[in-house]
Formats: structure tokens, sequence, C-alpha cells
């Protein structure tokens, strides 16, 4: 929603999952170009996940208590890892488009 709460948290876990995704592409791994596109297809991704697990208790015969929270559990699992894997993508980070620029600016010099 579009509450101040909402919004924390929101912009809370996008901070969480961004940072643990920067810390893997630092140690290796980065995912490139299907992180790049899970990045800027995020609020695609996350609609179809949520859709994705309302079908799955749409669906279920009798759902139970359990049942709902597994199903909110996994939801909320793989939001988290789309998030960390779109975090580790390779991005030109500041300091080296500065650097190209500055080059760039030399160069032309």
């Amino acid at each position: 929603g579009p509450g101040r709460g909402a919004r924390a948290v929101r912009s809370g876990a996008a901070r969480s999952t961004g940072a643990a995704g920067r810390a893997l592409a630092r140690s290796g791994l980065r995912t490139g170009g299907p992180g790049h596109w899970l990045d800027t297809h995020r609020g695609w991704t996350t609609g179809i996940v949520i859709a994705a697990g309302a079908l799955a208790l749409v669906l279920w015969n009798y759902p139970t208590p359990a049942s709902v929270a597994l199903v909110l559990g996994i939801v909320v699992l793989v939001l988290v890892l789309l998030g960390i894997l779109a975090g580790a993508a390779d991005r030109p980070g500041p300091a080296s488009e500065g650097a190209e620029t500055g080059t760039a600016r030399a160069r032309d010099r």
C-alpha cells in the first residue's frame, strides 16, 4: 500500500536484498544479463510470484492455517531470492563511471 509503514518495509527489503546481492557480486557471483532483466522487471516478477501464491491458495481444496503459512513462506523466500539475484547483476558503479568520464575528458583535451 501507499502508507508510510508499507513504504518502509518495501525500501528496507529492497536495501537488504540489494546489499546481499552486491556482496555476492563482490565475492565473484554475478548474474549478468538475467540479473539485469530481474532488476528492470522487478514489478512484473513480484506480481507473478504473488499471483502464483494466491492461485495456489485458491486452488487448494481445504487451506489450513499451516498451508497458508507454507505458501506465504515460499512466496517470501522466492521474492528474497529474486531480489538477491537482481542485486548481484553487474552494474557500473559510480566510481567506474567517473573514471570512464575522466578518461574520456583527458583524451578529448
